[in-house]
């Protein structure tokens, strides 16, 4: 579905010697289809390149562009006010990135069209410890909790899976993205044809209990390692899966170990 972001940009009175990058930002998070949003960048003095990106990374045809003027539809200019239009996107997350000439980023994220929410997954998800044969049901898809052996998921059940859990060590209980399981796993997973790379980040800042996607979108967006180590009961953790779903889960409890019963038990809400 097309929309329009209607993109206000102003430059600050600062000389030149006191910009040090470009910032750029907009007043909402959140676009309906068809609907604008104000935001700004500064120090265009210094700007290098807007870049616009999708959910997957990808950048959005006709972008990036390498000067102000060259942004779309440039509207209008009053004192150093500057309105343009970006049309046509469809609905999805989107990264806008403003670069510097010193190759300094700043970014935002949007939204276009309806506003995520978070599904509760009805019952506790028990992910048991990954064996070396790889018979445990040790992986786990995050879409609806359902866990599979390392062994025998096939290539459909493995482009689903976004944690595989593993023990190294007592104080190493720890999930892994399936892109980036341990060096002790790596046979396991020598066959895999999918192996999704999953993003994670503790946080005590979101509340497992009243986590809003709002809040869960953006603490998972800066997620950014392929794993979440020395884990321990009432931990919670935000992630964002290889498709750019988001969301966030809460340990239960664990039986730390390295036999077939030894497990995780986590609650999940994931990005409808």
């Amino acid at each position: 579905m097309a929309t329009v972001v209607a993109f206000a940009s102003f430059f600050t009175s600062c000389t030149t010697d006191e910009l040090t990058s470009v910032n750029i930002s907009l007043e909402s998070a959140t676009i309906s289809s068809g609907a604008s949003v104000n935001g700004q960048i500064t120090a265009l003095d210094k700007l290098e390149t807007v870049t616009l990106l999708n959910a997957s990374g990808s950048t959005v045809a006709g972008w990036p562009v390498t000067s102000f003027k060259a942004l779309p539809i440039l509207k209008s200019e009053t004192d150093g006010l500057y309105t343009i239009l970006i049309t046509g996107l469809a609905d999805g997350d989107y990264t806008l990135r403003a670069t510097d000439k010193s190759a300094v980023e700043s970014n935002v994220t949007f939204t276009v069209g309806a506003v995520g929410t978070l599904k509760t997954l009805a019952n506790a998800t028990t992910i048991f410890c990954t064996l070396a044969d790889g018979s445990n049901n040790s992986t786990c898809a995050s879409a609806d909790g359902t866990t599979y052996a390392a062994g025998s998921a096939s290539a459909t059940q493995q482009a689903d899976i976004d944690f595989v859990y593993f023990n190294a060590s007592g104080s190493t209980l720890a999930i892994y993205a399936p892109s980036a399981v341990p060096s002790a796993l790596k046979s396991t997973f020598a066959n895999w044809s999918v192996k999704n790379e999953t993003r994670f980040a503790k946080t005590t800042s979101v509340s497992f209990t009243t986590a809003t996607y709002a809040d869960v979108k953006v603490a998972a967006d800066a997620a950014s390692v392929s794993s979440v180590t020395a884990l321990a009961a009432n931990d919670v953790v935000v992630f964002k899966t290889a498709a750019g779903k988001v969301g966030i889960f809460k340990v239960n409890s664990i039986t730390s170990g390295f036999l077939a019963t030894d497990n995780v038990k986590i609650n999940i809400k994931v990005q409808q």
